[in-house]
């Protein structure tokens, strides 16, 4: 990579060599011109760089995307779906944790918890999802485990109260989890991201390949999951507003 970026830096420089020789009235676009190509071109630089996506490229591409678009387009997909299953694996730990505070416990699994709570309110958003229409008293809950966390002693009676009033407004879907699979099918469906051209059906008979569609196999391949089932992407693609 070092190359191309030595490449774009030296074509840089010769470009700021010329704009100083324009009229002053065309410096300034010229300048932020220069400045927008220069991001695009360290980009696509880094696009290229990627390692090849096993699904999503080849499918973009049979779709009409050029190569570095489609690659770059593969990983960020695949990256939100990963993002998506560990924030939702977060979530339910989250919820568990909140449920399980509602009533005194043993000091040691309730450090347990705050911990499990403390570690997602510092890394992610999740406690913010779970919580996010009760401002003080998310405030006043946070401050007890991390009072907990720092002295190894807190007000347990308020914290059991608090984790009571709270654990009610939480939810919990049913049904298997979130996989990063599912979920960047499902970012895909919602976006409509542009598909190859339609494949012939698949035979009747052939009840194993109902789901198989270009979209489909692609995550398959992408995930490494021969037996992704794109159903349940679909009805939550559906849930989300598609």
């Amino acid at each position: 990579m070092a190359e191309p970026f030595a490449r774009l830096l030296a074509e840089r420089a010769a470009l700021e060599q010329q704009i100083q020789t324009w009229p002053p009235a065309l410096r300034s676009l010229a300048q932020t011109t220069a400045d927008l190509l220069t991001l695009a071109g360290v980009a696509i630089i880094k696009m290229e760089a990627l390692p090849p996506s096993s699904g999503y490229e080849p499918f973009f591409v049979e779709a009409g995307m050029c190569t570095i678009l489609a690659r770059g387009l593969a990983h960020l997909t695949t990256r939100y779906g990963r993002h998506i299953a560990q924030e939702a694996k977060r979530y339910r730990e989250v919820a568990e944790a909140i449920r399980f505070l509602a009533k005194r416990r043993q000091k040691a699994a309730t450090l347990r918890r705050a911990h499990t709570i403390l570690r997602s309110w510092r890394e992610t958003s999740v406690v913010e999802s779970l919580l996010g229409k009760s401002d003080e008293m998310r405030a006043e809950f946070i401050g007890l485990l991390e009072a907990l966390d720092r002295d190894g002693s807190t007000d347990y009676e308020r914290l059991t109260d608090l984790a009571a009033r709270l654990a009610p407004i939480l939810s919990l879907s049913r049904g298997p989890k979130v996989s990063a699979a599912s979920a960047a099918h499902a970012f895909l469906l919602k976006h409509d991201i542009p598909s190859p051209p339609p494949r012939r059906p698949h035979a009747r008979h052939d009840r194993t390949a109902r789901n198989q569609d270009a979209l489909t196999e692609a995550t398959q391949r992408e995930f490494g999951s021969p037996n992704f089932d794109s159903r349940p992407a679909k009805r939550r693609s559906k849930r989300t507003g598609r």
